[in-house]
Formats: C-alpha cells, structure tokens, sequence
C-alpha cells in the first residue's frame, strides 16, 4: 500500500545556521510553565518555511526574566513598524492583538544541549532589510 522505497530522509529537525532570517508570527498562545506562571508561546514562521519558537515569560516570578520577556516584545513590536506611543496595551488580548502582527527579521541563535540537541533559539528582532523586504508576504494572515 505504501513504498517508501525512494522516499529521501531529512532531518528537518537540524537547527539553522545562527543569522537573521526573514519570519513572522503564525500563531500564538497562552501556556502555563511547569511552576504555574503563564507565558506567550509564539510560533514563528520563517520565509525558507521553517517554524521556530519564542517563549515570553511576562508573568515570571522573577523580574529580571520578566523584564527580558517584556523587552523582546518591544523589540520584536518595534522592528515590525509599530510606533512607540502604541506599546500600552489594556488588556492581555491587545498586547497579543499587536504581536500577531510581527513581521520582522529573526536572529536565531544555536543553542547547543547534550542532552536534547542543539536547536534554535530567538536573539534578537529588527526591520526587514530591502531584500527581505522583497518578499512575497500575500500569504501572511495580517
């Protein structure tokens, strides 16, 4: 019923090389940490359509995590295009609202574990150079 004969093995699970890559937000939820705070789980799709995840932890116990989550946002918020005076938001559902419309270059860093396999890890945000501006983005739900 099935040959897989001829069918070629890739390990789509190997970490990008570190650089910037062109992404945006594809989906983002709410999750709770195995202490009990919620935190922002976003999947990010890139534009080679690889997926890769950002944790934010803006309700961590501790404040220095808290304010690093809190300071990624920004930077992720800001590189898409929005201004300044727009980053007080009311309620949980606006500042989620604002994050779905990241669009925005990714600096993935690899983060090497012995234990679970190197993978990526988001480093930092900025605005979409003019070639990766160039992108066909007609299929972005924003």
């Amino acid at each position: 019923m099935f040959n897989i004969t001829d069918v070629k093995i890739e390990n789509a699970f190997e970490p990008l090389e570190a650089g910037w890559y062109g992404g945006h937000i594809s989906t983002l939820e709410w999750k709770e940490s195995a202490k009990g705070a919620r935190y922002i789980n976003a999947q990010i799709k890139l534009d080679n359509n690889r997926v890769v995840f950002a944790m934010y932890h803006v309700f961590n116990s501790n404040e220095v995590a808290r304010n690093i989550a809190l300071a990624d946002i920004k930077k992720a918020l800001l590189a898409s295009g929005c201004a300044e005076d727009k980053l007080n938001f009311a309620s949980e559902d606006a500042l989620m609202e604002a994050m779905a419309t990241v669009n925005c270059e990714i600096y993935l860093k690899v983060q090497k574990s012995s234990e679970y396999g190197d993978k990526n890890v988001v480093g930092n945000y900025q605005k979409r150079t003019e070639a990766a501006a160039t992108i066909n983005t007609d299929s972005i739900p924003f």
